[in-house]
C-alpha cells in the first residue's frame, strides 16, 4: 500500500476510535454538559477563558515532589514552593482536598476552608472532575502521611466539558482499551488490568500485548 494511503487509513482508524471512545465512555447526558459549558462560561466572565491560557511554570511533576520529599515526617511542613499541574481526579469536602493526576502520580492538593477568600471560594465552586488546574503553594506530609501541596495560587489550565470515564465500567472494545493513540494517564489509571511498558514515549508509557 503506497504510503499516503496507508497514512490515510491510519487517521481514519484513530477517527473511528475516538468516536467509539466517546460513544462508550465519555458522552455525557445533555443536562451535564449543560451544567459544565454553564461553569465554563462563569469561569471566563470571572477569572479568564482558561482555553486562552498558553502557558504555566510547572516546576515538578508529582513524582519528583513525593520523591524528593520522601524523608519528611508525618506532619512536618516545608517552606519549598513548587508549581504542579494535573487533571482533578477526587474533589473533597467542597474543594478542601483535590487530588490531581500528571503524567507521573497522583498528588494532594489541600485548602485551608477556614482562611479561604471568597473569590477562591467561588473558583473551587466551579471546578469539574477532569478539569486541568495548575497549583503554587508549599509542600508538606500532613499527620496521616500523605505528601501535600497546600495551595496559595490555582488556575484552571483546562475546562473539561465531558466528564472522565467512570473507573469501574472499562472500554468494552479492546482495541480501544490499548490504543497507543489513545493513551493517556487517566485511562492508565481507569484500567488497571491492562499492560504497560516504558518506552520514548511523551507519557513514558505505552501499551503492550499480555505475551510480553
Amino acid at each position: 500500500m503506497p504510503y499516503r494511503d496507508l497514512l490515510l487509513a491510519q487517521c481514519a482508524f484513530r477517527r473511528n476510535l475516538i468516536r467509539l471512545t466517546m460513544t462508550e465512555l465519555a458522552t455525557p447526558p445533555d443536562a451535564e454538559l449543560s451544567r459544565r459549558t454553564a461553569r465554563l462560561e462563569k469561569l471566563a466572565q470571572r477569572f479568564g477563558d482558561p482555553f486562552h491560557l498558553t502557558q504555566f511554570g510547572k516546576t515538578h511533576s508529582a513524582n519528583e515532589i513525593k520523591n524528593k520529599y520522601a524523608a519528611l515526617q508525618a506532619g512536618e511542613k516545608t517552606t519549598n514552593s513548587v508549581k504542579v499541574a494535573g487533571r482533578i481526579m477526587a474533589i473533597r469536602n467542597n474543594g478542601m482536598f483535590i487530588v490531581i493526576l500528571d503524567d507521573t502520580d497522583r498528588l494532594q492538593i489541600f485548602h485551608d476552608l477556614k482562611h479561604l477568600t471568597s473569590e477562591r471560594a467561588e473558583l473551587l465552586a466551579l471546578l469539574d472532575l477532569g478539569d486541568i488546574i495548575g497549583v503554587t503553594g508549599l509542600v508538606r506530609r500532613t499527620p496521616r502521611g500523605e505528601i501535600t501541596v497546600d495551595s496559595a495560587e490555582l488556575v484552571v489550565l483546562s475546562k473539561a466539558l465531558v466528564p472522565p470515564p467512570e473507573k469501574f465500567h472499562g472500554l468494552k472494545d479492546t482495541d480501544a482499551r490499548l490504543s497507543p493513540q489513545l493513551f493517556c494517564p487517566v485511562r492508565r489509571e481507569l484500567l488497571p488490568g491492562a499492560p504497560w511498558k516504558r518506552d520514548g514515549s511523551r507519557n513514558g508509557l505505552a501499551p503492550t500485548s499480555d505475551k510480553n
